[in-house]
């Protein structure tokens, strides 16, 4: 790479991250047709222990269950409950909030929800009240629910209602001025509609029934044939959401869950901790910026363009990847790992180049040979950590889980930086300064 371009592509690269830079840390707001653009830091969302949000604690009933069915009911509470909190974020629009803390004890019949402060049409309250609700339904001849509608399967196994609910989306009725939810059901459903209809030959109420509370009693004059159904007469849209998630989610397997605790919890570490903890950072970075500069010279100012690279890759996979929306303190001290991991892959690489270098040979030769050196050393580095927080990711719960998901994005993005930056900015530098070894803090060895 002759001089000249290689000044053109370092000039045109500093330029380009300077102007990622302002696009990815400065609270900026950018009109693009229809949808703006709005930097990845006023996207991030922190956690609990950052920010405050509330938690409820509700208990589930063993009644007379043995302890294995009590085991798996419990399991299935979790797992709706995952679901409720799932639908409530891409529904109701609130970023983030599947990453609330669940904790379960199954021993005390306990299940806590923490909740981080959110910003929706949805209260905290409603939120805890969609998630404690049984949320059964019952479609019936009779108010009192006596005469259900029973589907059942292939197999002639009775299901739950819930069970055959395909979709359920909230709708504005404009003839009623009110709003509802549209209700599609399965074959299976179908199939116990038309039979408890069958007999109908007259004007008839059917009773749309939730938690023991009617929802909807429309008359039917015949057999229905129809599997979609409509639910009006609701005040609000969150109403009819609520209602929505609470079909498409499905019913508790155990009798009873009920509400033992409510409270607010306040920002353990607040603000200011959130600001220590990214000035904590950035000391660490500017540190280690100097120690490779110190140490390699132009190749240290390569690992710095390869580190702001790094940073920018990262703070958008923190903001627009779901999974990686992690800043709580278990985040930050992923980020802290994944920081040091990034350091000790260049230390490799630089370290191998320079080496090389060292023995006599060309800056060419020494680059390859250098590089080739590195791959399996970082790779073998990086995948067994990586297995390792894999593994923790799948089977840990909490902060546990947090921390390593934040470590393994920046893992995997600081391996990414070190073979695709740190590698073509040393051969841009080189090019920039051709003779110049001692710019690159190479002492050959005598002979």
């Amino acid at each position: 790479m002759n001089k000249r371009k290689s000044i053109t592509l370092l000039v045109i690269s500093i330029v380009l991250i300077l102007l990622l830079g302002v696009m990815t840390f400065c609270p900026v707001v950018v009109p693009l047709g229809n949808v703006d653009y709005h930097s990845p830091v006023t996207l991030i969302e922190y956690g609990l222990d950052l920010k405050g949000g509330s938690f409820v604690t509700f208990e589930v009933n063993k009644n007379e269950l043995s302890d294995s069915e009590y085991a798996e009911g419990f399991d299935e509470v979790i797992a709706t409950l995952e679901d409720r909190m799932s639908l409530i974020e891409s529904r109701m629009g609130i970023q983030g909030f599947t990453e609330a803390l669940v904790a379960s004890s199954p021993a005390e019949g306990l299940v806590s929800v923490e909740v981080p402060a959110t910003e929706s049409a949805l209260s905290i309250s409603d939120v805890f009240d969609i998630l404690g609700s049984k949320g059964e339904l019952v479609i019936s001849l009779n108010e009192d629910g006596s005469e259900p509608f029973i589907p059942k399967n292939a197999q002639g196994d009775e299901l739950t209602w819930n069970d055959c609910i395909v979709r359920a989306d909230a709708i504005y009725d404009s003839s009623t001025s009110s709003y509802g939810i549209y209700v599609e059901f399965d074959d299976f459903g179908l199939e116990a509609l038309k039979e408890g209809t069958s007999a109908i030959t007259s004007s008839t109420p059917i009773y749309f029934i939730l938690d023991g509370e009617t929802i909807s009693n429309p008359n039917v004059s015949s057999q229905i044939t129809s599997n979609y159904s409509q639910i009006t007469g609701l005040s609000t849209p969150v109403a009819a959401q609520t209602m929505a998630i609470q079909f498409m989610s499905g019913s508790y397997p155990l009798d009873v869950v009920n509400t033992m605790d409510f409270n607010d919890v306040g920002a353990e570490l607040g603000n200011d901790t959130a600001n220590m903890l990214l000035l904590v950072y950035a000391v660490m970075s500017i540190l280690i910026i100097v120690a490779f500069i110190a140490v390699y010279r132009l190749m240290g100012v390569a690992f710095t363009l390869s580190f702001l690279f790094y940073l920018i890759l990262l703070a958008f996979a923190i903001a627009f990847i779901p999974l990686a929306q992690f800043m709580s303190l278990a985040g930050f001290v992923g980020l802290f790992f994944g920081l040091a991991m990034f350091a000790a892959f260049n230390a490799v690489l630089l370290g191998n180049i320079n080496s090389e270098f060292k023995k006599g040979k060309s800056f060419e030769l020494s680059f390859d040979d250098g590089f080739k050196k590195s791959v399996w050393t970082i790779l073998n580095g990086a995948i067994v950590v990586l297995l390792g927080l894999i593994l923790i990711w799948i089977i840990g719960t909490g902060s546990i889980e947090i921390f390593a998901m934040g470590a393994t994005f920046s893992l995997v993005l600081g391996v990414i930086a070190t073979f695709l930056f740190t590698r073509g900015y040393v051969k841009v530098l080189r090019g920039v300064s051709p003779d110049n070894d001692k710019a690159f803090g190479i002492v050959k060895e005598d002979k």
